[in-house]
């Protein structure tokens, strides 16, 4: 079972853009996560760039580490 752990997000940040890295990661905090939503924050629609805020809660089973 895949473990999303809440140092993760620190990882997030600084992982390069477009890799497969962060797909994995935001794929993670997905599969480990209950009530997720996701809202579109902004969408530029000449540029295509958008910007969407996940918010849910991290599963009990998954370790919660600081």
């Amino acid at each position: 079972m895949l473990k999303f752990r809440t140092c993760d997000f620190d990882f997030i940040e600084h992982i390069p853009p477009s890799s497969n890295a962060l797909q994995r990661k935001i794929g993670n905090i997905l599969k480990c996560s209950t009530d997720c939503t996701a809202n579109v924050a902004n969408i530029d629609k000449s540029t295509g760039k958008y910007q969407i805020i996940l918010q849910g809660t991290l599963c009990e089973d998954t370790p919660v580490l600081h």
